[in-house]
């Protein structure tokens, strides 16, 4: 079983990638502090995949990239 880890240290060391956790530990209003890493890597799909199979878990999944790439401009 992944060691527990603090999600923001974590988020640090995989830069413009997709994260995972099993959240174990949050704040007083139910922020992410701590949890185990279940996936890490740059397909949103392969996120959504490991998601569905840890789906009875209380999990977490970000990206940690910007949220618009430098090159485009958002239109709404």
């Amino acid at each position: 079983m992944p060691d527990i880890v603090d999600i923001e240290e974590e988020a640090k060391k995989h830069p413009d990638e997709w994260l995972l956790f099993e959240v174990t530990e949050t704040t007083e209003d139910d922020t992410p502090l701590r949890g185990r890493l279940l996936f890490h890597g740059t397909s949103r799909e392969d996120l959504h995949r490991e998601a569905m199979k840890a789906r009875d878990l209380d999990t977490y999944g970000f990206f940690t990239g910007a949220p618009v790439p430098e090159n485009m401009i958002p239109v709404l």
